[in-house]
């Protein structure tokens, strides 16, 4: 990793690894992830975007209730989502295929607990693969 970048770590506890990459090694690869891309699961698209509420009853998922919208940007690209307005994220994301509306992102759990440190913590006997150093 070179000094001065911005950072991004993904540790893989399953496998035992931990992958260090800088943003400028993503860009390479053709990976540009935002941060609210990220935190929410949504991606913005380009251009104006419609978002309209649905005529529909709220949902009672297994991570809590939310309310339907579709987000449309063109005749192409739409996508409808379910908003928990009390854990601020969406619980769904739903995209077109075919005739039909499909699950794209269900989310199983959530709680609004505070995040413990241990969560982003890297175990020190963790191999650590420096993506950088394989791209260059």
């Amino acid at each position: 990793m070179k000094r001065g970048s911005i950072a991004n770590l993904a540790p893989c506890r399953a496998h035992g690894r931990a992958y260090d990459a800088s943003r400028g090694s993503l860009y390479r690869i053709g990976s540009f992830p935002q941060w609210n891309q990220l935190a929410t699961l949504l991606t913005r698209p380009a251009g104006d975007v419609r978002v309209a509420a649905l005529a529909v009853p709220e949902e009672h998922t297994a991570a809590g209730t939310c309310r339907w919208y579709e987000a449309t940007a063109d005749a192409t690209h739409a996508e409808r989502i379910c908003w928990s307005r009390t854990l601020k994220l969406p619980l769904v994301v739903a995209r077109r295929a075919g005739g039909s509306w499909v699950d794209w992102v269900r989310v199983e759990a959530a709680q609004r607990d505070r995040i413990s440190a241990a969560t982003f913590h890297v175990d020190s006997n963790a191999t650590h693969v420096d993506l950088d150093d394989s791209l260059d």
